[in-house]
């Protein structure tokens, strides 16, 4: 450039650099598309194993909760049957108790 004019030659010349910086700029693209499907891949598999391991945890806690619940109803039937035991036991120091008076 000469004289702050323009010449054939040097459009020439940046059209050359604009192209190959253009060439450039969609290798990069595309080698950034596939490196977005790459990560899109990872993340879907990732996903997966999330979704395997979180699966595995609340099959685990349901067991558990069953486990609690089953305890609970257990704990209440034992409470239960020791309460009729009691009730029974008294009856009889009762029953005893009048049956030694007589006895005297």
């Amino acid at each position: 450039m000469k004289d702050g004019l323009v010449t054939n030659a040097d459009l020439n010349q940046f059209t050359n650099e604009v192209k190959i910086e253009f060439k450039s700029l969609k290798l990069q693209m595309a080698q950034n598309t596939i490196d977005i499907s790459e990560l899109k891949d990872e993340v879907h598999g990732l996903r997966s194993d999330m979704n395997e391991k979180f699966d595995t945890v609340i099959t685990t806690l349901d067991g558990l909760a069953g486990l609690i619940t089953d305890g609970r109803v257990e704990k209440a039937a034992m409470e239960s049957a020791l309460h009729r035991h009691e009730a029974k036991l008294e009856d009889h120091e009762r029953r005893i108790g009048n049956l030694e008076k007589k006895a005297v």
